[in-house]
């Protein structure tokens, strides 16, 4: 699995296809999605969130914005904490 790692002050991503791991580090860090956020699923395990979408699975830790695709105006999505 590739691990995508920030640095100490803020950063920005891009989701990959596949499953992945980004870290963000220090400072506001973002990640961008190509998914509208009616078809994620985001689950808690610990410090990590998990996006479960058609073509993607991240597990970020330490990011502090998620972006999705805007085309669908915004809803509900499942979520569960573990």
């Amino acid at each position: 699995m590739a691990v995508f790692n920030g640095t100490s002050g803020p950063d920005s991503f891009v989701a990959p296809t596949g499953t992945k791991t980004i870290n963000g580090s220090g400072g506001i860090d973002t990640v961008s999605f190509n998914f509208r956020l009616v078809d994620g699923t985001f689950s808690w395990v610990g410090n990590q969130v998990i996006i479960d979408t058609p073509t993607t699975q991240p597990m970020s830790a330490g990011i502090d914005s998620f972006h999705c695709d805007t085309s669908a105006a915004p809803s509900r999505i499942r979520t569960s904490i573990s």
